[in-house]
Formats: C-alpha cells, structure tokens, sequence
C-alpha cells in the first residue's frame, strides 16, 4: 500500500521544465559530471545537429561519402595492382565487395546497439580480416582490414565515440587476428585466433582511454543511474573487445564451410579430411588401382618436401598428389603399375588407340572429382599433372610403325611408292592445361620423375640426381612451366628436394650373404 501511494504521488507531481538560454553555461569546468548532467549535454549535442540546415547537412554527407569513395577506390586500386586474379573474375569482386558492404552495415547495427562501446564496434572488421586471411592471403586480408576501419570510423563519425580511438582498436584487432592466421588446420585454430585479438584489442582499448580519456578510468559504477557513464569506461570497452574477439573466431568456425563454398577456397583442415585414407574415392583407388595408389604415395612425398622447400603449400600439393591419377580407376590394367608383371594390354593395339586410353585418365579424373565433390584446387592437379607434354613412348611406337609399312610397302610394290604421314606431335600430346600454380608444377615435375626413377635398374643417388635434373630442363624446355609462377631458384630447390626423397625411398640396403648348403654326407666322412 505504501509503495502504490507513493507511485500515486509520484504521477502527481508534474515535471518542472529548465530553460536554457543561448549563451548560457550548461556545465561548469571541473565539475563531476552526473548521469543528468550527461544526459543534459547529449540532448543540447543533439539539439545543435537538428538545428542545422539543410546545406550544413548536405555538406555534411556529401564529405562523408566522398572520403567513403576514396577509400574504395584505394581498396580496388590495391587489389588491381595486386591480385589480378580478383579483378579478373567478376564473381570473386562481387563477393568481395559483398563482404565489406555486410561488415559495414553489420557495424552501424551494432552501434546501435551499443553506443560508445568502442571494442564491440571492432566486431565486424575483426570479422572481415580473418575471412579475408583465409581466402586470401595475410597481405591481402592486413590491407584490406584496415581500411574497412577506416571506412567504419568514418561511417560512425560522431556516433562511436573519438574516431582515432576506434581506428586504433580496429587495427590492432586486425594486425593481432592476421598476422598468426597462416592457415587453418584445427577447428580450435579461429577459436584461439580470435581470443587473441579480442585481448590486443582490450590491451588498445585500456591504453587508448588511458591517453585520450584518463576520467574515464575513475568513473565510479555504484547505481543503475550511472550506467551511462559506465559504457563509456575501460572495463566495459575492454571487456567488449574480447567478446568481440571470440565472437568473430566462435561464428566463422560455425561458417567455414560456407566461407569455402562461396569464395572458392580450400583450407589446410579441409585438405587433412581430403588426405584421410579412410575417404570412399582414395578406398577405391587402393583396392582396384593399387600399383596407382602406391605411385601417388611415392609422389605425395616428394611433391610435399618439394613444396616445402620453396616455401610453398606442401599439404596441398600431397593431397594433389594422392587425388592425381584417381582416373585410372577406370581401365586399371592398362597401366603398367597395375599389371603386376602381367601381359601388357597395349601390346594388342594400335599406338592411337592406346594414346586415347593414357591420355583418357585426365578426362575421367577430371569427371569424377566432380561427382565426388573435390575442391576446384585439387581438380587443378588432376587437369594439369601432364600439361601438354608428349606421350613419348606412344609417339615413338608410331613413328616406328610407320617406318615398318614404308619398308614393307617399297619391298612388296615394283615402283616406288608414296611414304605414309608421319605421325604428328601435336596428336600425341595431352589436352592440358599447362599447371597454373607452382604446386600444380611441382607435381607434374614429381610424376615424371617418379616413372623415370622407377624404371632405373640400378637407382644409385648419382643417377637418381642426373635423371632428376634432366627431367626438369625436359619439362622446362617443353614450356610446362610458362604459366606459373616458378623461378629458376625455385626449381634448383625442388630438384635438391626431390633428389634427397628418392634417395630416402631407394635407399641401398645390405646383402646377406646366402646359406652354405650342407655337404654330403658321404663326403663329409670321407
């Protein structure tokens, strides 16, 4: 009853309007300020932007979208100046743009949402930078991360609080979440990435307020009155920095999938569930193509020490490596890993009809990386692990044929007759593409090796050395290598690689010497 008589009374009173005049001082210097007094100085802020004009206004958001322009076009100058391969496809621009424009938006929501809080506001941008790291590159995803704060603060200008603060605590979320993200093997990984922004931002948000707001670290939060002085202090800015961080890892962990599926992309822990034996497409391969199946065991090591060695992705190319040849599954036996020391099927057919057999396996490989849903980078391996090289063997056994009617053709007619065409090389080479990347050219290098290697009958480190570095002036030679970016630095390293895996997998052994068989026993008594 008392507390309804005093609600009664407290609706009885009606409120005493304060009139401020122009030039009056609303509060004087020095003074503590209260949640009133806060309350006060926003509605006299606000008034000021309402009593604007309209040219003032116009002035105003005409500025605000040309410093937005700029930066667009900075963003988009970078990326033609480095990553052709963005502007070139309209789709990855698209997504691009897409990306930032979503962050953008999803930043004044949460300004909304949180007025003056700077480390939740870092939220999107964190967001854009690891996105970017991953389907990208660190270079890449630092640049572009950081100007998406500036184009946050700039968007926020006047809501959020200082800009240089928020630009500060933006950067250094994107700088902490990039720099580490190299790639991403564990699910845990963007976990743990996040988390680690989420304390450097804290760490900016502490120091930040520290040089530009020192009251702020002395605003007492005693009563529910004086919230409003508290979302603006250090605790609360810290505390919503690391949310901010464990948010972004927590929510793109969830969506990596569909990171991988939109952009295009294939991360390091989707190629480790690609690189599991225990996969339907790498259990077929090792039951009815196992000569094959050990062939891309071979290869998968030396392509993955290859790639190391020149800083490149060694589990990319050993996944492609493992996924190359699954087109042999079709016709196993027409390939000479696989026939176990049994007749060999070409001999039957012509040297065409083999050539559409060997060169076939690009064709079914590439049809059934489609129907088992391989990323679009291991298809790459399977399409270009021959480029356009020749199919020798083939080419030979034609030209030699056709040699053999010529003679039998001038031995059984009285007059000379005309010589057969010889056979093109053009027919006898693979459909490509050449490799585009430098781990699809590490691996067509690796497979010719290989077979080279394995045709040695004496496999000594010197031969294994000289026929390695002859296949790579081969195929450098046979122009393979033109379409990607592979130095000649580069390939000394991989020739060096691959050398020291072949000597590991050829290594000599020791002979045991054979058991002295017993003498008769009639000669032993003797």
């Amino acid at each position: 009853l008392t507390a309804a008589q005093r609600e009664s009374a407290a609706r009885a009173v009606r409120p005493t309007p304060i009139t401020f005049s122009p030039g009056q001082l609303l509060v004087q210097a020095g003074y503590t300020l209260t949640a009133d007094d806060l309350r006060l100085l926003e509605a006299e802020a606000a008034a000021h932007r309402d009593s604007r004009q309209w040219p003032d206004r116009l002035a105003r958001h005409a500025g605000t979208a040309a410093l937005l322009a700029l930066l667009g076009i900075g963003a988009w100058v970078f990326l033609f100046q480095t990553n052709r391969r963005i502007t070139r496809n309209p789709m990855r621009g698209f997504a691009l743009t897409l990306l930032l424009v979503v962050c953008q938006a999803l930043a004044v929501i949460v300004a909304g949402l949180f007025p003056g809080v700077i480390g939740a506001l870092a939220f999107p941008t964190v967001l854009v930078a690891i996105v970017l790291a991953i389907v990208y590159d660190r270079a890449l995803a630092l640049t572009l991360g950081t100007l998406h704060a500036l184009v946050v603060a700039v968007t926020l200008y006047g809501i959020a609080g200082p800009p240089l603060a928020l630009v500060i605590v933006m950067v250094t979320g994107v700088a902490a979440a990039v720099l580490p993200l190299r790639e991403v093997r564990t699910r845990s990984k963007l976990v743990g990435i996040g988390a680690g922004a989420g304390l450097a931002m804290a760490a900016a948000a502490v120091a930040v307020d520290a040089a530009l707001r020192p009251a702020a670290l002395l605003t007492p939060a005693l009563t529910p009155a004086g919230w409003t002085l508290v979302a603006g202090t250090t605790a609360v800015s810290a505390l919503a920095a690391i949310a901010s961080g464990l948010a972004a890892g927590v929510i793109l962990q969830a969506m990596l999938p569909l990171i991988e599926r939109f952009f295009r992309v294939t991360t390091a822990l989707t190629l480790k569930e690609l690189n599991d034996n225990g996969r339907p497409l790498l259990q077929r391969l090792a039951h009815e193509a196992p000569g094959t199946h050990q062939h891309s065991l071979r290869i998968a090591d030396m392509a993955e020490a290859a790639a190391d060695a020149i800083g490149a992705d060694g589990l990319l190319c050993r996944v492609g490596a493992m996924y190359h040849d699954i087109g042999k599954i079709n016709k196993p036996q027409y390939f000479i890993e696989n026939q176990g020391g049994g007749p060999n099927r070409h001999n039957q057919l012509s040297p065409a009809m083999s050539l559409l057999i060997i060169v076939g396996h690009v064709k079914d490989g590439i049809e059934m990386a489609r129907e088992y849903n391989l990323p679009r980078s291991i298809t790459h391996f399977i399409e270009s692990h021959h480029g356009t090289s020749l199919v020798e063997y083939f080419f030979d056994a034609a030209c030699r044929g056709r040699d053999t009617q010529d003679a039998d053709r001038q031995r059984d007619s009285a007059s000379p007759a005309p010589a057969a065409p010889a056979p093109s090389e053009f027919e006898f080479r693979y459909p490509g593409p050449k490799p585009q990347t430098r781990e699809a050219a590490i691996l067509l290098l690796c497979d010719g090796i290989e077979g080279a290697a394995r045709a040695l009958d004496e496999p000594t480190p010197a031969r294994l050395k000289q026929i390695t570095h002859r296949m790579a002036m081969k195929r450098l030679s046979d122009g393979q290598f033109d379409e990607c970016q592979l130095t000649f630095a580069d390939l000394a390293r991989i020739e060096s690689a691959i050398t020291k895996t072949l000597n590991a997998i050829y290594h000599s052994r020791i002979k045991y010497p054979q058991p002295v068989e017993a003498e008769p026993a009639a000669a032993a008594n003797a």
